[in-house]
């Protein structure tokens, strides 16, 4: 935000000026200078420039990409192609010089700011298509992807087809919304005139949805040949689900393992048991996050859309019944240790702040939430926008989905685990620890606000270590960690870095032993980046292999938990 004594915007730092800005002009910062003297912003209009850093107030700067002035060059270079100045013939060209830019700098700078400047080059070639495109937004939304893609399908919901991809931080000119409020109309990028569906569970507003006007369009697009789902579950009702396609066959061999394992093959999508010591492989229904009780016999599980709720099925597939359905944003359901209750998160709250721009927000005088970041002296609260804010939460049930109740926890948690010892949960404030009673506390187990994705904790049985997946440049891995937050322990790694794309490991479970973990990996047999498949490794990080399971799984990064293990 503009200062009191306005700002001047150059076209490169120390040049020509080409504006002025005026006191609390709101700017979308994109990149700095590598003094951090000068910063790289979007107005709203849409025109980009240098201004001083001291002529702003500002939040999360020193997290800025610093911005190479090539790439700055490209892209002025390409929004003049895209006003028609040079001609449609160039417009290709231009984005393939900003790309190669990136590219070249390989060899100068670190490997996630390389990453991280990409991120930016896509988000100013999406401005630069919102202006080609002439579409008249009603809102602007922002991808809040940690990795992967994001689906842009021809209609509002999982059941149509997917006409483009949208990749994290990428900005999104948003048209309209559904009746259900689950999927936001956008305009198609690359695509003049043409429209997309996005789900909303990924898309942060950057204003209030009830601006929103209701739409039913059908885009027209072409259809994409091959699709990487990250979406919601297919919203379906009781009637659909009578009629569902039989669940593709599935075969698998013994492992010299004991237990069963109960998994997804997408969320939303079939639900399988598989037998580690007869290799046996059943399907059991559909849907997300299947969690197998203590005692092996039941298996919980969640579903979304027209059957939102939890459900239980026994371990050999029948007497599936819905025992909670009162809330909304269902996820995540595990057992408690005596396998009387379950646990789950719920996203069925929020809370309102006032933006400044994508990721940051102040309180004032709104209520509903936890507070924001305090607004700078001299500015008003009703000159910014308004955006409301997804809370996440965990509650309880028993296994009839009666004595529901909320656990003490942070707005943020997701993706919990119960043992002995307790529960564990990921948050914007990293793995933290809490009980289902009363006067339970929130304890930190590790956070690292350099870098912030500590996802999907799993707590090793009767309170041993916690695995979760953390993010690295381009990839994850998977960690272990004393419950105090000591002895942090990378247990994958990269075999080689002479891959075109590194894997990813992600999704870990603790056997009811303890001694292995299981967990999904695209690790493909050159060690590069591959099909999605389960593997397990010692409690050590040992003896790492995929499981002899013939299934194609499909990890959305969308925080599914898509395997578990039981006896």
């Amino acid at each position: 935000m503009v200062k009191s004594d306005g700002a001047t915007l150059f076209e490169q730092p120390n040049k020509a000026a080409h504006s002025s800005l005026p006191l609390g002009a709101v700017l979308t910062a994109i990149g700095r200078s590598e003094d951090s003297a000068w910063l790289y912003v979007e107005q709203a209009d849409g025109q980009h420039g240098w201004l001083p850093i001291a002529q702003v107030v500002g939040f999360g700067i020193e997290k800025l990409p610093v911005m190479p002035v090539e790439i700055v060059n490209s892209d002025v270079q390409t929004e003049n192609t895209a006003k028609g100045e040079t001609g449609d013939s160039t417009s290709a060209a231009t984005d393939m010089a900003a790309e190669t830019v990136v590219t070249t700098t390989a060899n100068t700078t670190d490997l996630n700011e390389v990453m991280e400047t990409a991120a930016v080059t896509r988000q100013m070639r999406a401005a630069r298509r919102r202006r080609a495109n002439g579409c008249a937004a009603t809102l602007q939304a922002a991808v809040v992807l940690a990795s992967g893609r994001l689906n842009i399908r021809s209609g509002p919901g999982t059941s149509y087809t997917v006409v483009g991809k949208a990749y994290p931080q990428d900005m999104l000119d948003v048209l309209a919304k559904d009746a259900s409020q689950r999927w936001l109309q956008i305009a198609l990028p690359d695509q003049a005139g043409e429209i997309g569906w996005v789900s909303a569970e990924y898309a942060q507003l950057d204003g209030d949805m009830d601006a929103l006007p209701v739409s039913n369009a059908i885009s027209h697009a072409e259809t994409l040949t091959a699709s990487t789902s990250v979406d919601p579950a297919p919203p379906t009702s009781n009637a659909a689900a009578n009629t569902e396609p039989a669940a593709p066959a599935v075969s698998g061999s013994a492992t010299g393992l004991r237990g069963t394992l109960v998994f997804q093959t997408n969320p939303g999508g079939a639900i399988y048991a598989y037998d580690l010591e007869d290799g046996r492989v059943w399907p059991l229904t559909h849907g997300f996050d299947p969690a197998i009780s203590p005692d092996g016999s039941t298996v919980a599980f969640t579903r979304d859309g027209g059957q939102n709720g939890i459900y239980l099925i026994s371990i050999n597939g029948g007497s599936e019944r819905l025992i909670f359905s009162g809330r909304s944003s269902l996820a995540s359901p595990k057992w408690s240790p005596d396998g009387r209750w379950i646990l789950f998160s719920r996203g069925d709250e929020s809370w309102e702040c006032r933006t400044l721009g994508f990721g940051t927000c102040v309180s004032g005088n709104l209520t509903g939430g936890p507070p924001g970041r305090p607004l700078p002296p001299g500015f008003s609260l009703e000159d910014l926008p308004i955006m409301r804010t997804q809370e996440f939460n965990l509650a309880v049930v028993d296994t009839n989905g009666d004595n529901y109740h909320d656990v003490a926890a942070l707005e943020t948690a997701r993706t919990p685990d119960w043992n002995e010892s307790g529960i564990v949960y990921q948050s914007s404030a990293g793995i933290q620890r809490t009980a289902d009673k009363p006067d339970a506390e929130n304890t930190l187990v590790s956070f690292d606000y350099l870098n912030p994705y500590y996802y999907d904790p799993d707590w090793q049985p009767n309170g041993g270590r916690i695995l979760f997946q953390m993010r690295g440049a381009s990839h994850w891995e998977i960690y272990s960690i004393n419950p105090d937050g000591s002895n942090m322990t990378n247990l994958t790694r990269p075999v080689t870095a002479l891959v075109d794309a590194l894997p990813s490991n992600v999704a870990p479970a603790w056997s009811p032993d303890g001694q292995h973990i299981v967990y999904a990996s695209n690790r493909g047999a050159d060690n590069s980046a591959g099909p999605w498949r389960l593997w397990v490794m010692d409690a050590d990080g040992g003896n790492q292999h995929p499981l002899p399971l013939d299934v194609a799984i499909d990890y959305t990064w969308g925080g599914e938990q898509i395997v578990s293990w039981g006896p």
